[in-house]
């Protein structure tokens, strides 16, 4: 496995070569950063005439990611607006109870919490309370897609990730499930789940791939589009 970094036309591009058959390509937000993995028996100069080919899809979503303004960190304050499940929220601190608790009326977040409670306090129990609401919904949500593709996933997990919505291992048939979904619509999480149980069947993103995504999901395009960024930070 080696890490190489060149330039093309004025772009950085790190070069991630590891014991894997196709080249892939992506830029990540929130910069713009360029990253391609190749398999290790292919010689430099043939990655970069793969990039050289790439490069107006790069500099169009170098822009894209680019233009995209991160909102300042939030200061766990009422009147800041949080997202659940395609809603928007406003949080409404209310200090002075005995032990932490969130709750949702309307539009409205309403988080209890001790005196004593630092921002990074409120950020760690914001951060379980979405942990535990989405590993609440997705048990159903993967048995039902598992019941209609035909596959059966192992085990599942969910993590914050900075660059994908979810990841699959096809030989132990686990997947994994970024956090992030449990602020987009039920119909994104669904999206992301059939991606990767379909990975179970399909490994590599090849036209069989798409073809089963289409197949059981054909509205699977407008979810990707919904999903294009990942929001960095979480909270």
């Amino acid at each position: 496995m080696t890490l190489t970094q060149i330039e093309v036309a004025g772009i950085p591009v790190l070069i991630h070569q590891k014991p894997i058959k196709n080249m892939h390509l992506r830029v990540y937000p929130p910069d713009g950063l360029v990253k391609v993995t190749a398999p290790v028996k292919f010689k430099l100069t043939t990655v970069y005439s793969f990039i050289e080919e790439k490069i107006d899809w790069i500099q169009k979503h170098r822009k894209r990611i680019q233009s995209v303004s991160i909102p300042p960190p939030l200061q766990f304050q009422t009147g800041e607006t949080l997202h659940f499940l395609g809603l928007e929220y406003q949080l409404v601190i209310k200090q002075g109870s005995t032990k932490a608790s969130l709750t949702l009326d309307d539009n409205l977040m309403l988080l209890s919490i001790p005196e004593e409670f630092s921002l990074e306090t409120k950020k760690k129990f914001l951060i379980q309370w979405y942990k535990n609401q989405l590993a609440n919904i997705l048990p159903c949500l993967i048995n039902k897609w598992e019941q209609i593709i035909g596959v059966s996933a192992q085990k599942w997990g969910i993590k914050l990730m900075k660059t994908r919505w979810g990841s699959c291992n096809p030989l132990s048939k686990r997947i994994c499930l970024n956090l992030a979904l449990i602020k987009k619509p039920i119909a994104c999480i669904e999206s992301v789940i059939v991606h990767e149980l379909i990975h179970i069947l399909e490994p590599s993103h090849n036209k069989r791939f798409y073809a089963l995504m289409t197949q059981f999901m054909p509205e699977w395009p407008e979810h990707k589009n919904a999903l294009r960024y990942i929001k960095i930070p979480f909270l």
